[in-house]
């Protein structure tokens, strides 16, 4: 009897199967490395943000006038030039009063004198020459908002200008030795000479001087006060600058 063969089901399973899809193992992802610009190596690090150095939100604006150095500079010009006028005007009127005998005081007459006539008067010329400067060199620097003034220009000398004049004005309103040497070149005002002037200001007990102020050590006072005022907004210019 002949044997039966059996099929090979598991040939044919497999002849007509497709074949089975290879496994891959999942990549690993690759770390991500930014685009670099021209000109840097590629992986370089980038610094984090926290050591960058933010940039200036306000910047220097240049090309633009600065109003209020500007206003100071004509300010602080105009008042040293007619601080100079006011040298030639009269400053003082004195009063001379002989005391050497207390119980019979004489009047010895009365001088006018102006700022030129005594030292006081170079004094107040270079103070009003120093402050026309300033107000020409603030008057240069104004137009540009942007520029940088130099050392010499700065405000501060400007004010101590101003006190300079003030504390001469205060000085000549109360000191009156600072106007010996005036009074005794004017003596023929007085129908003396000056050997015998100078005799009695030196005498002892001293004489008795009454200062009266006349208009041009006010005008002289009152400019110095305007220089410093003009000084104080220059320097509020100049900090905003720096």
């Amino acid at each position: 009897m002949p044997s039966a063969t059996v099929p090979n089901l598991a040939g044919r399973a497999t002849v007509g199967a497709a074949p089975p899809a290879p496994t891959t193992l999942p990549r690993r992802p690759e770390r991500w490395t930014p685009a670099t610009s021209v000109g840097t190596r590629p992986g370089r690090p980038i610094p984090e943000v926290a050591t960058r150095r933010a940039l200036p939100t306000d910047r220097r604006r240049s090309g633009r006038p600065d109003l209020v150095l500007l206003l100071a500079a004509v300010a602080i010009a105009g008042a040293g030039s007619f601080a100079w006028r006011a040298i030639a005007d009269p400053w003082v009127r004195l009063v001379i009063t002989d005391t050497s005998d207390r119980l019979d005081p004489v009047l010895v007459g009365e001088i006018t004198l102006r700022a030129r006539a005594a030292v006081l008067g170079t004094i107040g010329q270079g103070l009003s020459a120093a402050l026309v400067v300033f107000g020409l060199l603030w008057l240069l620097y104004g137009f540009d908002r942007g520029s940088t003034m130099p050392w010499f220009t700065n405000p501060v000398a400007a004010i101590g200008v101003g006190l300079a004049g003030l504390l001469a004005t205060v000085v000549s309103a109360v000191v009156w030795f600072v106007w010996e040497d005036a009074a005794v070149a004017r003596s023929r005002a007085l129908r003396m000479g000056a050997e015998e002037l100078r005799e009695i200001l030196d005498r002892q007990p001293a004489p008795l001087v009454e200062i009266h102020r006349l208009s041009g050590q006010m005008r002289f006072g009152g400019l110095m006060i305007l220089a410093l005022l003009a000084a104080s907004a220059a320097w509020w210019a100049y900090r905003k600058r720096a």
